[in-house]
């Protein structure tokens, strides 16, 4: 094979006027310059020209050869020079302008006679060649990845794994479509930080499912941490059947991600849950409280998952409610998480409310009633964070058990409401929501009761909102009985002081409006539930609140209520919250199985709206899960 050396430059330079930079008239074609210089490395008896590039102009001809090679040994050097006035000089042949085209017919000739032929550009074969080079190695890489050559495969392993144009080489075997190599470097590559991820994308994307293996390396060692998020997408796609790599799914949820970076942890989460996995319990129970190095959490993605699972997550989460759940003790002792923010905070029974299962009501009532013991050496900041755990531990308890709607917990909640003045006000009144959300009679009952039996009047004064929320007409004359008692009693209108404390409570600004729209709506309706359907459309949001209680207690045919119910969220404005958690709580009370794929489309269609909806798309989300394992 023969290969030409070297880049030489012939014929002269013109300006735009036609003038050589000597000062010559290139205007006058009477003097041609034609110089060929040609160095040709014989190997073997095969030649060949690389490149020829033939240049013609009214002033001038060029008549070039070379190569990028820079193997010069044993090469030879021919030179031909060709002028027409006559001058002779070294190593150049002077002929008239007419011979002009005999002198390129004698450099052909002589090419010719070397052996040496003129070489495809556009040839693989060119283009592998140019790998050895490093002037041109990169463009070549591209060149053959376009045009498919897979004889330059061997080289480019070669190539590879002397780590030179790593980068280059794997964007070229994408072209190439050669899956067997494809599959034997990228799998190399993913063990390299700088081309780790995208070898992981090229492997999903070529389908190459021969290199999971290594995928499943990438995400169960230390080798590159940083491509594990695109070998866990690539390992996802390549996996129709997830549970081939459920426990791989587990060990990255459990894995360090301060390591991994925690939307690895959030992915294996999100699989975990779509595969309804009864092994990954215990692995999100824990990684509802997973938090890395700048105090990101995957909170949401595990939420999500356990509703996924259903039923078979109820035991753990109760378990751990309760503190009776020994990896999650485990796992806050390893990573020093203290009791107060995991056990004593909202997390665990609000998974309990959104799984709607009666069998969970009796460890939301428990972890609900846990004391509210003060932390001695918090920090100011911890100490806020202490307050709005346990604050928020009431409410989504009180929402929570609302959810369930089982009367199971009735007896635990009214009895700390009357007469436990050594306990939280707050606590108290939270329970007491609690009774009037959960609606049944037994539940109402005893929240009528604790009423009566609590000494305080101030306290009494406090429970007047809860109890109002609770009322229905089977308890509307006990309403009746307190407004006749707050009536003067003396001849000038006077109240006795207790008398006073409830009749201000009854005329509050914040909280009277709202008690009397409540008490209203019962005596409007009765028992006419199409009534209480009706009132969902009131321009009062009072009106619509205790329509909306009243529904959830199955008052009418559940397809109805279920329909009214949400026409009535998707009238909701964004800043009725409490209006929007009693649909979201009366929804998965009436709704089934059947309305699930209705709100798992709902939820996208808020997602659609932006950030100011993503809350309620998550919750209309985890509402759609829940309601699909309804029976």
């Amino acid at each position: 094979m023969a290969n030409f050396h070297g880049l030489h430059r012939f014929g002269e330079t013109e300006t735009s006027e036609g003038v050589r930079e000597d000062g010559h008239d290139f205007n006058r074609p009477r003097v041609i310059h034609v110089t060929v210089v040609l160095r040709c490395h014989v190997n073997n008896s095969a030649r060949s020209v690389e490149r020829v590039n033939v240049k013609l102009s009214h002033i001038g001809i060029t008549f070039a050869v070379w190569t990028d090679s820079k193997d010069i040994m044993d090469a030879w050097e021919l030179a031909l020079g060709l002028m027409i006035e006559g001058t002779t000089m070294r190593n150049e042949v002077c002929i008239p302008f007419s011979g002009w085209l005999i002198a390129i017919l004698t450099s052909v000739m002589l090419f010719g006679a070397t052996g040496c032929t003129r070489e495809d550009t556009d040839s693989c074969e060119y283009w592998t060649k140019q790998l050895v080079n490093p002037s041109n190695a990169r463009n070549a890489l591209v060149q053959v990845g376009q045009m498919k050559c897979k004889d330059a495969i061997p080289k480019m392993k070669e190539m590879f794994d002397e780590g030179q144009y790593t980068e280059n080489i794997i964007v070229a075997l994408r072209e190439i479509e050669d899956k067997d190599a494809a599959r034997e470097i990228l799998s190399k590559g993913l063990r390299i930080k700088d081309i780790g991820s995208k070898c992981a994308n090229i492997i999903a994307e070529m389908q190459l499912s021969e290199a999971r293996p290594a995928l499943i390396e990438i995400l169960s060692t230390n080798r590159n941490p940083s491509a594990r998020e695109a070998s866990l997408e690539a390992l996802v796609q390549l996996t129709p059947d997830k549970t081939q790599i459920e426990d791989t799914l587990i060990a990255v949820l459990e894995d360090d991600p301060s390591l991994q970076g925690i939307k690895v942890n959030a992915r294996a989460s999100e699989e975990l849950g779509k595969m309804k996995s009864v092994k990954a319990v215990d692995a999100l129970v824990k990684s509802l409280f997973l938090k890395d190095s700048h105090n990101a959490e995957i909170y949401q993605y595990a939420r999500l998952a356990l509703v996924r699972i259903g039923e078979p997550a109820a035991a753990a989460l109760s378990k751990a409610a309760m503190n009776q759940f020994e990896p999650m003790t485990q796992m806050a002792m390893a990573k020093n998480i203290p009791t107060w923010e995991w056990l004593e905070g909202p997390k665990l029974s609000q998974l309990l409310g959104d799984l709607r299962l009666p069998s969970g009501a009796d460890a939301v009532a428990a972890n609900m009633l846990r004391d509210l013991q003060k932390i001695e050496g918090l920090s100011e900041a911890q100490n806020e964070k202490w307050i709005q755990n346990q604050s928020n531990r009431l409410v989504i308890g009180m929402l929570s058990l609302g959810k369930i709607g089982s009367d199971s917990p009735t007896a635990a909640l009214a009895a700390i409401i009357p007469n436990q003045n050594e306990r939280d006000t707050s606590q108290r009144l939270r329970a007491a929501s609690a009774l009037g959300f959960i609606g049944t009679q037994t539940a109402v009952d005893a929240l009528v009761n604790a009423y009566k039996e609590e000494k305080d009047y101030r306290f009494r004064a406090a429970l007047l909102q809860p109890l109002a929320a609770a009322m229905d007409e089977a308890h509307i004359a006990t309403w009746t009985e307190i407004e006749e008692y707050i009536k003067p009693k003396t001849k000038d209108g006077s109240l006795y002081y207790e008398q006073q404390v409830l009749y201000d409570q009854f005329k509050d600004e914040q909280t009277g409006p709202k008690t009397d729209a409540y008490i209203s709506v019962v005596r409007e309706c009765g028992t006419n539930s199409t009534c209480y359907l009706n009132k969902l459309t009131s321009k009062d949001l009072y009106t619509r609140e205790k329509a909306t209680i009243m529904a959830m207690r199955g008052i009418a045919s559940a397809p109805e209520t279920f329909k009214a119910l949400l026409a009535a969220f998707k009238e909701s404005a964004i800043e009725e919250t409490d209006l929007r958690n009693f649909l979201v709580m009366a929804l998965g009370r009436v709704g089934t199985a059947a309305n699930a794929k209705e709100i798992e489309q709902f939820s996208e269609s808020l997602k659609q709206k932006g950030k100011a909806e993503g809350y309620w798309a998550s919750e209309m989300l985890i509402l759609a899960e829940a309601l699909s394992h309804k029976k």
